[in-house]
């Protein structure tokens, strides 16, 4: 059944506009609060908070089911994320906020926490099927302090623009290697902002 969803979904991404390229991200506004964290890199959680454009995403039927979706589109970026934890010795646990609900997080073991949270977006449906584009975004950075009750510093904010996520899904993007390319710069910046010398996602 898989296999006929597949077969399904692959005209319906170009059909939906996946066949044109992709902007770079766009950073709109930062604020940098803390040149650099005075607690060294050892353990992340890093956390998408995508409960906004959860309500627009498929819900099974003849198209995949909510989470399937979801897992298809951040899979990439979630073996990426922990190649270069571990290229870097260091522990990094990835999440998805689907919702309902404001998204808790308790730092309780982590070093510093990283938050992606889709702001907006527009949405086109056809067949059942979404296409969601123009996505507006917010990064936080955080250092844990490990206080009882740990409490935490803000090391960065930011807002940025970036559909960069559907380059690792969409199969007929024209610029889907440099989109792929500059995604990851993007994210590589936000744990940079915990410590300059770490490495750039690969």
């Amino acid at each position: 059944m898989r296999i006929h969803k597949t077969l399904f979904l692959a005209p319906l991404l170009v059909l939906f506009g996946c066949s044109s390229s992709i902007n770079d991200p766009t950073v709109y506004n930062q604020n940098t609060r803390v040149p650099q964290s005075f607690r060294p890199i050892s353990n992340v959680l890093f956390v998408y908070d995508i409960s906004l454009e959860v309500p627009r995403l498929p819900k099974g039927g003849m198209l995949e089911s909510t989470d399937d979706y979801i897992n298809t589109k951040f899979k990439t970026v979630f073996l990426k994320l922990n190649g270069w934890a571990d290229k870097q010795g260091i522990k990094i646990e990835t999440r998805i906020h689907k919702g309902p609900g404001r998204l808790i997080v308790n730092p309780t073991g982590f070093s510093h926490v990283i938050v992606e949270r889709v702001r907006s977006e527009h949405a086109q449906t056809s067949f059942g099927y979404p296409r969601l584009f123009n996505r507006n975004w917010s990064a936080e950075v955080f250092e844990i302090i490990p206080s009882t009750p740990p409490s935490t510093r803000t090391l960065h904010t930011e807002e940025y623009a970036s559909d960069g996520i559907d380059c690792f899904t969409a199969p007929a993007i024209p610029n889907r290697e440099a989109c792929q390319a500059a995604y990851l710069r993007l994210i590589s910046n936000h744990l940079k902002q915990i410590d300059p010398a770490v490495a750039s996602i690969e």
